[in-house]
């Protein structure tokens, strides 16, 4: 079974968007378990924890935020693909 252009272009898309998230985490250093080598950053539970906890979830977000941008792309290249007009309908 041939792939029309529509489902051609959306293959050739996705591919596109895999390979530039898998150059994204290649190039970028993302320092995910840099932290569990070291143990002078952790906070002692006395005092106020708070401003420490912020600081690091504040200064840690480019992993999360590439993943998420990713999610929502392939989310909205597959509601396109839902909502696609294909032949066949109504005469």
């Amino acid at each position: 079974m041939p792939l029309d252009r529509t489902a051609a272009a959306g293959a050739f898309l996705s591919v596109i968007a895999i390979l530039i998230f898998t150059t994204m985490v290649y190039q970028n250093s993302f320092p995910a378990l840099e932290y569990t080598l070291d143990t002078s950053h952790y906070l002692g539970v006395q005092g106020d924890i708070g401003p420490g906890y912020s600081r690091f979830l504040w200064e840690n977000r480019n992993v999360d935020v590439i993943a998420q941008a990713f999610v929502m792309f392939v989310a909205a290249i597959s509601c396109l693909a839902i909502f696609r007009e294909t032949g066949g309908g109504e005469e």
